[in-house]
């Protein structure tokens, strides 16, 4: 895998959300703003189905994924922002809880923050399948431990 660094800054919800649909490939995903304030600022690394960075989104009502088949993994610095996947919620909060959200068919990140920063990685689920499968090989139900 070859990461690149990437700087985005976008200031349209329209814009963002196709941003995060080139990275998480097959989704859907519904950015809505609070206002014509919006904006959000990114950086990190960022390959085919992968990123890890720094996001910084200001006035976004909520974020709507549909059909992920991504592993999200979003850990807040500053602002407050829900989380609901599988009809459970959670609410994340600097210092104290983040959130992994495992591939879904829908997931939204609402925020009654009007900014909000947090360390972000998406990861496809067919890469960290084949990274896990190469490094540590997965359990195979089938399988019978020798007779001894």
């Amino acid at each position: 895998m070859l990461s690149k660094y990437a700087i985005d800054k976008i200031k349209s919800a329209e814009l963002l959300s196709k941003s995060l649909e080139s990275i998480l490939t097959g989704t859907n995903i519904r950015v809505n703003p609070k206002n014509n304030k919006f904006e959000s600022y990114g950086d990190g690394l960022i390959d085919d189905d992968f990123f890890i960075g720094n996001v910084f989104t200001n006035y976004a009502e909520n974020i709507v994924v549909d059909n992920s088949n991504s592993y999200i993994l979003s850990l807040p610095k500053k602002g407050i922002y829900s989380v609901t996947s599988s009809n459970k919620k959670c609410i994340n909060t600097p210092n104290k809880n983040g959130t992994l959200v495992f591939p879904a068919n829908k997931v939204t990140y609402g925020s009654p923050s009007e900014n909000v920063e947090d360390y972000e990685i998406f990861i496809h689920k067919d890469t960290i399948n084949n990274i896990i499968d190469t490094n540590w090989k997965t359990w195979n139900s089938n399988f019978k431990p020798p007779k001894r």
